[in-house]
């Protein structure tokens, strides 16, 4: 008697133990903890269960900075969403671009032959002899001269931006190590800019990339360097700004696919940490991130879409019917 008592009595305290965890059964233990550090509660992390989502915008910033934390679980695997975001082609409808580019390796001037200027861009670029509102050194104002083809200077600036990038002996001044959670929790993803291109690895998914879109009245180019890296089960894309030619100092994201197995399909949550920061004095904070991650959330609602149904026209870029399970 005494014996089955004991043996009901420790099957009540696992059912109690398995009730509790469950609470966080899709996240290693880590987890909970590192979402909270990130400003979301446990209620909200709870919510994220059954299809919540949660924005935070950033409340402790330096003048000209701002940044959103954002988070939602998705029907899909992660390896489904990081493979999207590894092909050019799917960013074109991404942020209602009004250009994008892929450069190759190594990067050439053909690259950035899609990139026209109109007659007011060039007109700015000219101006940059008295006045200049785009982000050029004096350097490259210097280089500005009457006969020139502004175009292909234009071109040549973006180029040499992108090279000086790519050869620079140290960025240990990326705008990464402002964002405190890394080093506890992705340092290797932190030490992988810090260190390029020492720490390049060909084995670690990532490209370079040019847009422009308009913003106000603004026509606002940017280079950006994509990197993936694979943390256990999960992965980790970071979008980094490489150039801009308005008042955008600098800006990054991180993108954390976390795995999140909990109900017999794959399900993956999905969390965004960006932030933007331009010259107080020349410019006003970019609003961007709450695009991003709209944007992030559409595309994501389209994953589901085609990875759960038999019928896929349209398939994005890079992803196979085969992928699907």
């Amino acid at each position: 008697m005494l014996y089955n008592y004991i043996r009901m009595k420790r099957f009540c305290l696992v059912l109690i133990l398995l009730a509790a965890s469950s609470l966080f059964a899709a996240y290693p233990d880590e987890y909970p903890g590192y979402l909270r550090m990130l400003g979301f509660s446990k209620k909200e992390i709870r919510d994220l269960r059954d299809g919540g989502i949660v924005i935070h915008t950033h409340k402790e910033v330096r003048p000209g900075e701002r940044g959103i934390s954002a988070a939602r679980v998705f029907d899909v695997p992660g390896y489904f969403i990081r493979d999207y975001y590894s092909y050019i082609e799917n960013y074109r409808n991404l942020q209602n671009f009004q250009i994008v580019g892929k450069f190759s390796e190594p990067a050439t001037l053909q690259d950035l032959e899609p990139l026209t200027f109109d007659a007011l861009e060039l007109k700015d670029l000219a101006s940059c002899k008295i006045k200049c509102s785009l982000n050029l050194t004096q350097e490259e104002i210097n280089g500005i001269h009457d006969g020139i083809d502004l175009q292909e200077y234009y071109r040549n600036i973006l180029l040499d931006r992108l090279s000086e990038y790519k050869t620079q002996a140290n960025h240990s001044k990326n705008y990464l190590q402002d964002f405190s959670y890394l080093p506890a929790y992705f340092p290797h993803v932190l030490n992988y800019l810090a260190k390029y291109p020492q720490t390049r690895d060909k084995k670690i998914p990532e490209f370079f990339f040019w847009i422009k879109e308009k913003i106000g009245a603004k026509n606002i180019i940017q280079l950006r360097h994509v990197y993936t890296q694979r943390v256990v089960d999960d992965f980790v894309l970071v979008n980094n700004l490489v150039y801009s030619n308005q008042s955008l100092m600098a800006s990054a994201s991180v993108v954390h696919l976390i795995n999140y197995v909990d109900r017999g399909f794959p399900r993956t949550l999905l969390v965004y940490y960006g932030r933007n920061y331009v010259d107080p004095e020349t410019g006003t904070p970019s609003r961007q991130d709450k695009r991003i991650f709209s944007a992030l959330e559409l595309a994501g609602k389209e994953l589901e879409k085609r990875y759960l149904s038999s019928y896929y026209p349209d398939f994005p870029y890079g992803l196979r019917p085969t992928d699907q399970r």
